[in-house]
C-alpha cells in the first residue's frame, strides 16, 4: 500500500536530477502511514511450495484511489502523477 500511495503522491523520475531512491522519493518508513495488514492464505497449486505474490495487488488500485479521494476532498482531478501539491492546486476548480 505504501508503495501505491507513493507511486501517487511522491515518486518522480527526472533526468538529469533523480539519482538514487532518495531523490526519486521512493517510500521508505520515514513516510510510512499507519495501517492495518490483514493477510489470507490461499494456496496456489502453480507457485512454489504454493507460494503466491501478495503486494502488487495493491500496487494497482492505490493511485486511482488516492486520486480519486483528492477529488472527493477538494474536487481537484489530477490526471498525472505524483499528485504533488503544486498539482493540485493548479487543478482546483475556480483556477
Amino acid at each position: 500500500m505504501d508503495q501505491g500511495v507513493g507511486y501517487a503522491l511522491r515518486e518522480e523520475y527526472v533526468a538529469g536530477k533523480t539519482k538514487d531512491w532518495k531523490t526519486f522519493k521512493f517510500p521508505g518508513m520515514e513516510t510510512s502511514f499507519d495501517m492495518e495488514v490483514v493477510t489470507l492464505e490461499t494456496p496456489r497449486l502453480n507457485g512454489p511450495l504454493g507460494a503466491t505474490g501478495i503486494s502488487e495487488m495493491t500496487m494497482i488500485s492505490t493511485a486511482p484511489a488516492v486520486c480519486n479521494a483528492i477529488y472527493n476532498a477538494c474536487g481537484a482531478r489530477i490526471y498525472s502523477l505524483p499528485a504533488t501539491p503544486d498539482k493540485v492546486k493548479a487543478a482546483l476548480p475556480g483556477k
